[in-house]
């Protein structure tokens, strides 16, 4: 099944400033247990994704890819997440 959430932003993210989680957590006062459920795509609030993309200064739409499921088809976004 496809991923619609780029999670490969945040790990470069981590490794080109040599943060932790923990430490990269605390500057965008989210918890670690959202980090991880962003990273699997497991059912996380929207507003932690809106915090890492603050702290990482890009906007929220660069975390989503887009992909056609048939050619002749528009590109659409495609959604994992549950608003709570």
């Amino acid at each position: 099944m496809h991923k619609p959430l780029n999670t490969d932003i945040i790990k470069k993210y981590l490794d080109d400033n040599g943060l932790s989680i923990k430490e990269f957590c605390r500057q965008c006062k989210i918890s670690t247990s959202s980090f991880y459920r962003i990273m699997q795509d497991k059912n996380f609030r929207i507003i932690s994704l809106f915090k890492i993309a603050k702290k990482l200064n890009i906007p929220i739409h660069k975390f989503f890819f887009f992909f056609q499921i048939r050619r002749g088809i528009q590109p659409r976004l495609a959604f994992s997440f549950k608003l709570t």
